[in-house]
């Protein structure tokens, strides 16, 4: 069923007040270079007494999107949104056959008090080509479930959630991420989900857990990418973590990328460190060929290393630490390592073998050693 045309560019009103409850698929088309709108005013179920398996698509105009209701109920069907969409009230969507915002989603008012969650369920994909909250960031954004969930653009809200996604699919962040409040990643009930950051400047506020069993990827080597934990980050309960850019902590945040289960594999040259003087703590570290790794900014962190390994055959990869708090690095450091720089330190201890073709200590606090045992 379609409402509008292609030619369309006046206003469309869909469900003025109480619940729409439509039994078949259902179109809003516009002129998409006119100066139409859409407004959907009310709650909106599609399909409850035919299959629960019906679609809503809204094709707007210049003008956008007004999604004024608090819940689109959609069953397996899919939603779309071709417009710039605003929220005019806590909306929930929930379309097992896929939910597509194609254009960016604001907030309605000065005070950012607007909610979008977003269920796809297990099979349902969740895509946002366009920004998030880059005119009035959201009050909060939650990913329910999804067959996996891609935000092309900049995504800002005080609080991002991540409540489950099906085991083996990605939450992507790939554009400017900031969360003011927090970021909550849940286990999930499958056996596990990846979350990956890779836009250019990231910030997210509060500490921030990682619980999901997949992966964690920070950063992808696209331009120099940056997430700030505010709070600081442990990311322990993933299988793997993939570093390629710059990690950094505020305050005493802590930074703990992986443990004796989970290694971190360093995609191209990163720093993990800050203004933070809370712990660093990373486990085993793979290097990608000719990368440096950087543990420490410079502050009065201590730090925490498992092994540090090359990738062999090609190019050298380096390790530098700089800080002015204790370190210690428990594994081998070795496997086609160029050069270990010890920019500074308040005493560093090596627990293993260090295997490298150069060996650099630039200063250390007077009174502690740099010890090889």
């Amino acid at each position: 069923f379609i409402i509008g045309s292609a030619q369309q560019t006046g206003s469309i009103t869909l469900a003025t007040g109480g619940v729409l409850d439509a039994n078949y698929n259902l179109t809003l088309l516009q002129n998409a270079a006119g100066a139409g709108s859409i407004t959907v005013a009310g709650d909106y179920t599609a399909g409850v007494l035919g299959g629960n398996n019906k679609s809503l698509t809204l094709t707007s105009g210049t003008s956008g999107i007004a999604l004024n209701s608090a819940a689109i109920t959609l069953g397996s069907g899919t939603f779309t949104a071709n417009g710039n969409s605003t929220l005019g009230a806590n909306l929930a969507v929930t379309a097992t056959g896929g939910i597509n915002f194609n254009g960016k989603i604001n907030d309605d008012a000065a005070v950012s008090d607007r909610t979008l969650t977003l269920d796809g369920g297990a099979t349902g994909a969740i895509s946002v080509t366009g920004n998030i909250g880059d005119s009035q960031a959201l009050s909060g954004l939650t990913i329910t479930n999804s067959n996996g969930a891609t935000f092309s653009g900049s995504v800002s809200a005080a609080t991002i959630a991540i409540t489950d996604t099906t085991a083996g699919t990605t939450v992507a962040f790939t554009g400017n991420t900031n969360a003011t409040t927090s970021m909550t990643v849940a286990a999930g009930a499958g056996v596990g989900y990846n979350v990956s950051l890779t836009g250019a400047s990231n910030t997210i506020a509060g500490a921030t857990t990682f619980n999901n069993a997949g992966t964690v990827t920070l950063g992808d080597g696209v331009g120099p990418d940056t997430i700030n934990f505010t709070g600081g980050v442990i990311a322990t309960a993933p299988s793997a973590i993939n570093l390629n850019g710059t990690v950094t902590a505020a305050g005493v945040g802590v930074i703990t990328l992986g443990d004796a289960g989970t290694g971190v594999t360093v995609g191209g040259t990163s720093l993990v460190g800050g203004a933070s003087t809370g712990q660093i703590t990373m486990g085993a570290a793979t290097l990608a060929d000719g990368v440096t790794l950087t543990v420490g900014a410079g502050a009065a962190t201590p730090i925490s290393l498992s092994s540090v390994s090359g990738t062999a055959l090609l190019a050298v990869s380096n390790l530098t630490i700089d800080t002015t708090g204790a370190v210690t690095v428990g594994g081998a450091v070795g496997t086609d390592i160029g050069t270990v720089t010890i920019t500074n330190s308040g005493g560093t201890s090596f627990n293993s073998t260090v295997d490298a073709a150069t060996i650099a200590i630039t200063d250390t606090t007077a009174g502690t050693t740099v010890a090889f045992t």
